[in-house]
């Protein structure tokens, strides 16, 4: 079964200890990822829910000053549920979610890789996806308080772009596996961030078929070569 995106949202705070949007999904072998931009130098976030399900946390990196992540949750519920960014403290927040059908149910993530520079326009980083047909996403984020604007450069295709934090992924395939790169851009020098994880295919169900086929009749045949050699 090949991967392919199912919806994607996106929501905010500007001084909470949580944030709450609604994210739907549908399809089968669902995984959803949620990305998120916090303002403050310190790791606050605590968990991540969806439909009061536990996400687990791939990876977090700092882009000059705040944090951001990257969640993920395997065969979450389908409809409209809530996701729910929980901190320690009072901080802006920012999250961005996406979902996508077709994914593996394990081995979540295939590969990983971050990076962060302060002061830039462009931050890249590479990962080598490790079973066939991966896809990649990734988030990407600016410092706090930065007035550049982010965008996706080499190898993203833009999802949703949410202030200080975006998400894009790479809307294909890779294959045979190897590498991929990819980039967020800024509009002027400030620091950035990003985060890559890749995801693989479900495995598809073989149809089997039987090698040997009942038959009514018998297979083998059997003919006589005797005649009568006595005479009387």
């Amino acid at each position: 079964m090949a991967i392919a995106l199912d919806a994607i949202n996106s929501g905010s705070t500007s001084s909470a200890t949580s944030l709450t949007f609604s994210h739907t999904c549908a399809g089968n072998d669902r995984n959803l990822f949620v990305g998120v931009k916090t303002t403050t130098g310190v790791d606050v976030v605590t968990g991540i829910t969806y439909n009061s399900v536990a996400m687990t946390r791939i990876n977090a990196i700092q882009p000059g000053t705040g944090f951001i992540y990257l969640y993920y949750l395997l065969n979450p519920t389908t409809g409209t549920n809530n996701v729910i960014i929980s901190t320690s403290s009072s901080v802006a927040i920012y999250g961005v979610s996406i979902s996508y059908t077709g994914v593996k149910q394990s081995g979540i993530p295939d590969a990983s890789s971050t990076n962060a520079i302060d002061p830039d326009i462009i931050v890249s980083a590479s990962i080598t996806t490790v079973a066939d047909n991966c896809w990649t996403v990734t988030i990407g984020g600016l410092k706090d308080s930065s007035t550049a604007i982010l965008s996706a450069g080499t190898g993203i295709t833009s999802r949703q772009i949410n202030s200080l934090v975006g998400v894009g992924d790479s809307n294909s395939a890779k294959t045979p596996p190897g590498l991929v790169s990819m980039s967020w851009n800024a509009s002027g020098n400030t620091g950035l961030a990003i985060l890559m994880a890749s995801f693989a295919p479900a495995i598809g169900s073989a149809s089997v078929s039987p090698s040997v086929s009942p038959s009514g009749s018998p297979s083998a045949s059997v003919s006589a070569s005797i005649s009568p050699s006595a005479s009387a």
